[in-house]
């Protein structure tokens, strides 16, 4: 599976942000963190699953990142119902793999060196 993800389309879903930062932060994030303007699109292509005895899956592959590709493990779940499939995944990253630093007076002081990264896709036939 190959996925390819526009870096202007993401979007901080963080609760704690007030409304005033969180502006702040989704510039910093496109601009000084992702380079959305020079690395337009963030890809995953998989190149291994594995199930697992809950259910889920374990997809390893690689995460293209500012251009740097790393090796990632994603947790996929899967809910099949007659019309649909929905994929949903999480993926823990470390941001100085992919030479990324929050700005702490922006983010929060404290900020971790890890990000967690959710998704969910719904595949509908035609």
């Amino acid at each position: 599976m190959e996925l390819t993800i526009e870096a202007a389309s993401i979007v901080n879903m963080d609760g704690w942000i007030g409304a005033g930062n969180k502006k702040k932060v989704e510039e910093y994030a496109l601009k000084d963190m992702m380079d959305a303007a020079s690395h337009p699109r963030l890809s995953f292509i998989s190149s291994a699953v594995t199930k697992r005895p809950d259910g889920r899956f374990d997809v390893q592959g690689t995460l293209t990142i500012r251009g740097l590709p790393r090796p990632v493990r994603v947790l996929v779940s899967l809910s099949p119902d007659a019309n649909r499939v929905s994929f949903s995944g999480k993926a823990e990253i470390r941001l100085k793999d992919y030479g990324l630093k929050p700005r702490s007076a922006v983010l929060v002081i404290g900020t971790k060196s890890e990000m967690s990264v959710d998704f969910s896709l719904i595949a509908i036939p035609r």
